[in-house]
């Protein structure tokens, strides 16, 4: 996203938008290409049954922890996916922004990603005698705080806005990199790591497919106003559901 939201911006400005998505799809079928002539790969017989993954599946869900954990995650996704697909076009049609400048400022959110990547690594290890459950609860409280700010400030300049995004990436990947990658080793001894992580994931893509779906028509319905209530609801639910109900134990 870093790379691809100022260069598409660049395209479309220049271009037009239909380049925007004929040069992309000539670089992915290149590197399909490419792929297939280069990668060698050995194939592997799976020793798991319907069944064993049925009864694996029954035991995720009987899991109170991980069915909580999940829909947090999946609240977090709702924030992710509005912000992924919609960031140009916001500052495009609520502030009047080229789209090779928005394109631009919001890549500032991928990078903020990355930071907050390893700053949520950090904090966890470091609070992890209060559990992962605190680390979770302040980074989504964070980021609350920063949607509600980012709404007010993000269109009065580029600088405001590069801030803006940076800091709405650094909240926001916080606590999803803490429960893709962190829950699932703390749970990993009863169900499986790869289980766990496998759950967790489609469960937010789940929610991904669900608000790719609906941002653009509550965009049309309630405004850019709407749709930052929905992110803004999604954090603070996510919070919650993590700070009343989840428990700080390793087993379900």
């Amino acid at each position: 996203n870093m790379m691809a939201w100022p260069i598409l911006g660049y395209i479309a400005s220049n271009y037009g938008w239909r380049m925007a998505f004929i040069i992309p799809s000539i670089i992915l079928v290149v590197l399909t290409i490419l792929l297939y002539l280069t990668v060698e790969e050995n194939a592997q017989k799976s020793e798991g049954s319907g069944s064993n993954q049925t009864l694996n599946l029954k035991k995720l869900l009987s899991s109170r922890n991980l069915v909580i954990i999940s829909s947090a995650y999946i609240l977090l996704q709702f924030i992710r996916s509005v912000f992924t697909l919609w960031a140009p076009s916001y500052l495009f049609e609520r502030f009047g922004w080229s789209l090779e400048v928005a394109g631009y400022v919001a890549a500032f959110m991928p990078f903020g990603g990355i930071v907050g990547s390893i700053f949520s690594g950090w904090l966890s290890d470091h609070i992890k005698n209060r559990g992962r459950k605190s680390a979770i609860c302040i980074l989504t409280l964070s980021l609350s705080f920063t949607i509600l700010t980012f709404h007010y400030i993000a269109g009065l300049g580029f600088e405001a806005g590069a801030v803006s995004f940076f800091l709405v990436g650094f909240t926001l990947y916080d606590p999803h990199v803490v429960i893709s990658t962190v829950i699932p080793i703390e749970f990993g001894e009863n169900y499986g790591e790869a289980s766990v992580a496998g759950f967790i994931d489609g469960m937010g893509y789940l929610g991904s497919m669900f608000a790719e779906s609906s941002t653009g028509w509550l965009i049309d319905i309630r405004g850019w106003n709407g749709a930052m209530v929905f992110c803004l609801t999604s954090s603070i639910s996510a919070m919650l559901l993590t700070a009343f109900l989840y428990e700080r134990k390793k087993t379900g």
